[in-house]
């Protein structure tokens, strides 16, 4: 299925993200779908496998499969990500991360078996924070709250929602306010902040709710709200804090200032917060241990999110779970968080919240990643903007070294996004995004400056109706490799034989030309090797003589229709022309190869079968096929291998063969080929030779044959005037060792086009 968003015909973007498996979170992809008879599951990650991203201006313009990215499209920057995996960026949607102290040794006491009611007498407990926060600055909270924002950061986090709630005065809360404001303009994640003014009961108010709560209302919230601080109010309702009456008052005072809210609730005991939440919109109901069955019919009946808190279940040694199984058959969205804060969540971790999620409120990990991408969006009122992969949402994505979603759920492991991608920036990557390849090089500073030029000083950018000469054609592509059960890297191969050219002295009079790379989008081998196929032919067209840049050997299929298309033009405008009949066209194969690469096509085309789908075409078509494999190796081609050779009637050598003391005989078996033809097409695996001159190859040669015996049998293929076009393939950089088989191919490149 062809999983894309089209959309408007694109021709420009800041940044394609591709070689990727995206999990979307994309409801309309994990829902399952229904029809008249049954219902079809759908993977809960919305998964995209192949996949691709575009973005422009900060936003996703296009997502889907690679195959189906629009064609022509332009990128300004280009991310190979390898595979891996890509998610929205993650949302910890319930923190208080902007305090002031330090509670550690309270933890210490507790353990030590102090009470809490002692600590909290000498001088502990949320008042400590209170008033540590009341003494401290606006810069003195932003410093302290650095290293917490940054270690969420490095996880992935690209919005947080930061609560105040340690300063219970108007001053202070507008502090804490203010603080968590700089922070989101000093760092690449947006920052939803909540005023949670009655979160306790301050000492000047002591045995006083009712004057506090009318305090909050009256004075606390009219001022954030005059100052545009705050995007919501949070309030604490349980006995230990608030009563539904009070909580009420604030919700009221609240949206009378055009705020939304937000509930702690049903933690400690179950208060009927949620139903008051429901009642009053919230954007989500927090903690919910004790949340009652009525409370799930409210949550169920409305838009409020419902945030799992595990990291404060898991510090506090809770042991009542929240009804996952309840909000789960109800269809409730559960967004999961950190609940980062000085005393019963200290935990600075959001990949260790979806860990507890699975691990102690046995959530699944697709939940999990759902808590805190999707449903943690809706949490803060964001769903509309955030949280999903697909077009028209920020760019706030993050690619990970996984083999699958799972991974960020299931364990601890030092795993660290590759990628974090903000609003369309960059803001972390350890993938060097693809530099398109430019010709440069030495310059040397020579008397006759002609007799000093390199190949980077010459070749120029081909175009139609250049003057015939050769042009170098890459094929990105290592599908065919990957289908032949290869070793990658192929894709990258033209422009690393570019690069080793770049330097090589020129020895030419008639001019070089570069065509640029036709690439394999994904596994479309078939499609590309029709472009391949339909450029070859402008190529010939135009009196070029194209030398071919692989990519995999799945580059002989595509050079060999390309040659087809231009000599049936040929041969068709003559026969019109002439009024004569048609001729069967005498082309000619000449393989240096270790392999016949006459393989059936188990899975398909591949790097192995290009030779057998020439053969099929040519009895389709009632064509000789005529084929000539120099180097073949008796250890790296099966009995059926050779027998189809044999009935195919290839002439071939083997590597064994390929000696000095035979070359006489080779030359003059290849000279009975070429005499016998009109045409030579000419294709080098560089694999032919010894892994020690190519170790960058899909699959090194043990024996190889020797550059000594080539050299001369190339010089006779070029002088023979037969030459049409020629290739070198499967040149693998990420193998290639001090650039050896890059300057091999280059070397033999430069000898073919040497006049």
């Amino acid at each position: 299925m062809n999983k894309s968003n089209t959309g408007d015909a694109l021709s420009c973007c800041d940044l394609l993200l591709r070689n990727i498996h995206l999990a979307t979170m994309d409801s309309a992809l994990t829902t399952p779908k229904k029809t008249s008879r049954k219902q079809i599951a759908q993977c809960p990650y919305g998964s995209i496998y192949n996949g691709a991203v575009l973005i422009d201006q900060g936003r996703i313009v296009w997502v889907g499969e690679e195959q189906a990215l629009p064609h022509n499209l332009t990128a300004k920057e280009t991310i190979d990500a390898q595979g891996q995996w890509l998610t929205p960026g993650l949302i910890d949607c319930h923190t208080h991360l902007v305090y002031a102290g330090d509670r550690s040794r309270e933890f210490e006491q507790r353990l030590e078996g102090v009470s809490y009611e002692a600590i909290a007498q000498q001088g502990g407990g949320i008042l400590s924070t209170v008033a540590a926060t009341r003494s401290a600055t606006v810069d003195e909270l932003v410093e302290a709250a650095r290293p917490r924002l940054e270690a969420l950061i490095s996880e992935g986090v690209t919005t947080i929602e930061i609560k105040s709630g340690y300063g219970l005065d108007t001053e202070t809360e507008i502090k804490m306010l203010r603080a968590a404001g700089q922070l989101s303009q000093e760092y690449p994640v947006t920052v939803v902040r909540t005023l949670l003014g009655a979160h306790a009961l301050p000492p000047e108010f002591k045995n006083q709710p009712d004057a506090y709560i009318e305090y909050v209302c009256q004075e606390m919230i009219p001022a954030v709200a005059r100052e545009k601080l705050a995007d919501a109010v949070d309030v604490f309702c349980e006995h230990i804090a608030f009563s539904l009456e009070q909580t009420e008052k604030v919700f009221l005072a609240a949206k009378a200032h055009g705020l939304n809210v937000k509930l702690h609730g049903e933690q400690l005991s179950d208060s009927g917060g949620a139903q008051l939440a429901v009642k009053y919109q919230a954007l989500s109901v927090d903690h919910l241990e004790h949340l009652s069955q009525q409370g799930i019919e409210a949550l169920k009946n409305s838009d409020t999110v419902a945030t799992l808190l595990p990291g404060a279940f898991y510090y506090l040694r809770e042991t009542r779970l929240p009804p996952i199984d309840a909000l789960r058959q109800a269809g409730i969205p559960m967004a999961i968080a950190t609940d980062l804060n000085p005393g019963t969540s200290p935990l600075a971790s959001i990949r260790l919240m979806m860990n507890m999620a699975c691990t102690l409120f046995r959530m699944t990990p697709s939940e999990a990643l759902a808590g805190c991408t999707r449903q943690a969006a809706r949490a803060l009122g964001l769903q509309e903007r955030i949280g999903v992969i697909k077009k028209g949402m920020a760019a706030d994505l993050v690619l990970w070294p996984v083999q699958h979603p799972s991974a960020l759920a299931a364990g601890m492991t030092g795993l660290s996004p590759s990628l974090i991608v903000k609003k369309g920036y960059i803001v972390k990557s350890t993938i060097q995004a693809a530099q398109p390849f430019s010709w440069s090089g030495r310059i040397d500073k020579e008397t006759d400056s002609n007799a000093a030029l390199r190949w980077h000083q010459q070749v120029g950018a081909w175009s139609s109706g250049c003057n015939a000469g050769i042009t170098l054609l890459g094929f990105e592509s290592e599908e065919g490799v990957r289908r032949n059960q290869g070793r990658p890297g192929a894709a990258k191969g033209p422009d690393h034989i570019r690069r080793a050219l770049a330097n090589l002295p020129w020895n030419r009079n008639a001019p070089v030309w570069d065509a640029g790379n036709i690439p394999c989008r994904d596994t479309n081998l078939e499609q590309a090797q029709l472009s391949y196929a339909a450029r070859l032919c402008e190529l010939l067209d135009d009196g070029q003589l194209p030398a071919g840049l692989g990519g995999g050997h799945e580059i002989g299929w595509a050079s060999y229709q390309g040659l087809m298309q231009h000599l049936e033009k040929q041969a068709n405008a003559k026969n019109v022309k002439n009024q004569e009949e048609k001729q069967p066209l005498q082309v000619g194969i000449i393989n240096f190869d270790a392999h016949f690469d006459l393989r059936l096509p188990e899975v398909g085309a591949s790097s192995g079968t290009p030779f057998w789908q020439v053969a099929e075409y040519a009895r389709a078509n009632n064509l000789p096929f005529n084929y000539l494999c120099l180097g073949v190796s008796e250890s790296s081609n099966t009995r059926a291998l050779f027998k189809r050779a044999d009935d195919l009637g290839v002439v071939y050598r083997t590597d064994r063969e390929m000696t000095l003391l035979n070359l006489q005989h080779l030359q003059k078996d290849l000279q009975q080929f070429i005499d016998k033809v009109d045409h030579v097409y000419l294709t080098i695996d560089i694999d032919a030779f010894p892994a020690a001159q190519a170790p960058g190859v899909s699959a090194p040669a043990a024996r190889g044959i020797p550059l000594d015996v080539v050299e001369p049998l190339l010089d006779s293929i070029k002088h023979s005037g037969k030459l049409r076009l020629f290739d070198i393939a499967e040149t693998n950089p990420d193998y290639d060792i001090d650039s050896h088989t890059a300057r091999l191919a280059a070397r033999l490149i430069h000898q073919l086009c040497a006049q």
